[in-house]
């Protein structure tokens, strides 16, 4: 089974965003708008983590408009780690938040579930097919930011809210998602079909 979350430390709450640096899509910027107004009710912190061979415009607008909002002490850009670094990111983490528009396939918000950090997701990007609002994670309408804020100020402030979404987060990845289940399922098909004949 999957190791249980760490234990979390004093501090700020811990926000973890994990997505391309240089994509508009991943909606950074949108995050970065919501932790403005959190921050005016909630003490965290708010880490975005991603892949980038090079500056983008987004990129640049990203860093800008974080030294402009007077928000480096809150929020950190972490680019290309190592994904044996990954692992303990995730796990380190009081929420994960996927907020990107038209994704085909995300799977980072897997990771996070796999740890148990409980997470919120958008839902045009594949995610509903994991994830069952409001069961073992928290879906949000992408063209909303409100109910993305709304999510997002749930789960900060309620700590045995967190705990029980996560936990049912694991869960599922743990029952139905691990390469144990895939393998079974492969083989019940493949079972099935030569009965069939």
């Amino acid at each position: 089974s999957a190791p249980a979350p760490v234990q979390r430390r004093d501090g700020p709450l811990q926000i973890l965003h994990v997505g391309k640096l240089g994509q508009p899509r991943k909606n950074h910027l949108q995050l970065l708008d919501i932790l403005e107004r959190v921050l005016v009710d909630a003490d965290v912190e708010l880490r975005f983590v991603g892949g980038l061979t090079e500056a983008t415009p987004h990129t640049r607008a990203l860093l800008e408009a974080i030294a402009d909002r007077g928000l480096t002490e809150r929020v950190a850009v972490v680019a290309n780690v190592p994904h044996a670094r990954m692992r303990t990111l995730y796990r380190e983490a009081d929420v994960f938040v996927l907020n990107s528009h038209d994704e085909p396939a995300a799977f980072s918000f897997l990771e996070a579930m796999s740890v148990g950090t409980p997470v919120i997701v958008t839902a045009d990007n594949g995610t509903t097919r994991y994830i069952t609002d409001g069961e073992d994670g928290l879906v949000v309408d992408p063209a909303d930011p409100a109910s993305l804020e709304a999510a997002l100020r749930r789960l900060l402030e309620d700590a045995e809210d967190r705990r029980a979404l996560g936990e049912a987060g694991r869960r599922t990845i743990a029952d139905e998602h691990d390469p144990d289940h895939w393998a079974r399922r492969f083989l019940a098909i493949v079972e099935e079909a030569s009965v069939r004949g």
